[in-house]
C-alpha cells in the first residue's frame, strides 16, 4: 500500500527470527513448503531494490498519500487533503497522487 519503511521493518524482523515453519498461504505457490523467515529475506531484497529505483520523491510522495488514505478514513478531512495534495507536489506524476487531490 506504499508504506514502504514499514513493510521493510517488518520483512527484516520477520527475516531475523530465522523460523522454519513452513510458508503455507501465499499467492506464488513456489514459496508454499520453504521457511517463513526466507520468504520474508527475499521480500526484503526485492522492496529495497525497488526503493532504490525508485526516487526518494516517489516514495515520499507513497507515504503522504498512505497517511491520507487513513486521515480520510478517519474523516480528517483537512488533514487528508494536506497530505494529497504534498504527496502531488513530491509526484505529480502518480495517479494515485492525481486521484486523491480531489478531496
Amino acid at each position: 500500500m506504499g508504506d514502504y519503511d514499514n513493510a521493510m521493518k517488518y520483512y527484516v524482523e520477520a527475516a531475523g527470527l530465522r523460523s522454519s515453519e513452513p510458508v503455507v498461504v501465499t499467492l506464488d505457490r513456489s514459496w508454499r513448503g520453504k521457511q517463513v523467515s526466507a520468504m520474508a529475506a527475499t521480500s526484503a531484497k526485492r522492496l529495497d531494490a525497488r526503493m532504490k529505483k525508485m526516487g526518494s520523491a516517489e516514495v515520499t510522495s507513497a507515504l503522504f498519500t498512505v497517511r491520507g488514505v487513513f486521515a480520510a478514513n478517519q474523516n480528517d478531512w483537512l488533514a487528508a487533503k494536506q497530505d494529497f495534495l504534498h504527496a502531488y507536489s513530491l509526484d505529480p506524476a502518480s495517479a494515485f497522487s492525481l486521484n486523491n487531490e480531489g478531496l
